[in-house]
């Protein structure tokens, strides 16, 4: 199982150019196991609320479309992930990153992610 971090959770469908050959290769070989954390439907709920990202649907009916259409695992944010967000040491300042990598290192997930900052953190296994 891979976890998606919410840009490649965006760019399937509208953007499969921005995808190098690698992260499209492990897409495809993981096609039966994509996982999302709950922290980027969220993030993705903000960008529309705040004018900065335009979906097709309502973020709720988008997201449920994309689940199904994709198969996706939803990963719900767990005391264990939200505490090990907070102990983890401040190279990236994003929480909803933050949230993404606690997640990746609880579950033991790489995480497919453009994000130069994430690869900092040497536990993290990243794809891209």
């Amino acid at each position: 199982m891979i976890l998606l971090d919410t840009c490649a959770l965006l760019w399937p469908n509208e953007a499969r150019s921005r995808f190098p050959q690698k992260a499209l290769d492990v897409l495809e070989q993981n096609a039966d196991a994509l996982a999302i954390s709950a922290i980027s439907l969220f993030e993705i709920g903000v960008k529309v609320k705040r004018g900065k990202l335009i979906l097709p649907l309502r973020t709720d009916k988008w997201y449920r479309s994309l689940a199904h259409l994709y198969g996706l695992v939803e990963i719900s944010i767990s005391a264990d992930i939200a505490a090990l967000a907070t102990d983890l040491p401040d190279i990236h300042r994003d929480p909803f990153d933050r949230l993404l990598i606690a997640t990746a290192l609880t579950r033991r997930l790489p995480i497919l992610t453009a994000d130069r900052i994430i690869p900092q953190y040497p536990q993290v296994q990243v794809v891209w």
